[in-house]
């Protein structure tokens, strides 16, 4: 993702898939420790343009951005926040920015979706650090996370789907 919103994906390829995730990393456009103002302006630019589904790890430590402008997008484009596991085990989170993400998006409706980000075998699918910090934020994740109901997430995968065809 660069700072005018573009991306390293054919937007002809979107319809093809089942779920479109964007997330900032080091290796991409953006420089790490960048302003939140410009780096939220790339992800508005991208969202009013394409369909997103999920944004990843949005509390990232070198890629800051400003949370209510995101909680706000997220709501008006449908798309999920990410709680990530890893990010939050590993320290890798702003974690004053977390709070205020789940706080607000859970005021606002925003959807919430919590991925464990394992990348070995042995720590895919766990949530210990999601689960300590919606406890310590006093939130419900079987009440909050979309991706815990089967229906919910079929149902937010189908309409999803649908936009994008469009």
């Amino acid at each position: 993702l660069d700072a005018e919103g573009a991306w390293d994906v054919p937007d002809q390829w979107l319809h093809r898939f089942d779920l479109v995730s964007v997330g900032f990393h080091g290796c991409g456009a953006l420089p790490p420790d960048g302003d939140p103002a410009v780096n939220t302006r790339a992800l508005e630019r991208l969202v009013r343009r394409t369909s997103l589904d999920l944004l990843t790890h949005p509390c990232l430590l070198p890629h800051p951005l400003d949370i209510p402008a995101v909680v706000d997008l997220a709501v008006e484009h449908g798309f999920a926040l990410e709680l990530n596991n890893a990010g939050l085990r590993l320290g890798k989170m702003d974690l004053a920015r977390h709070r205020e993400m789940v706080t607000l998006a859970a005021d606002r409706g925003a959807r919430l979706v919590e991925c464990s980000d394992g990348h070995t075998w042995v720590e895919i699918g766990e949530n210990e650090a999601v689960e300590a910090h919606l406890a310590e934020l006093g939130l419900d994740g079987d009440a909050l996370l979309l991706n815990r109901d089967d229906k919910a997430l079929e149902r937010f995968l189908a309409e999803r789907g649908a936009r994008r065809a469009r």
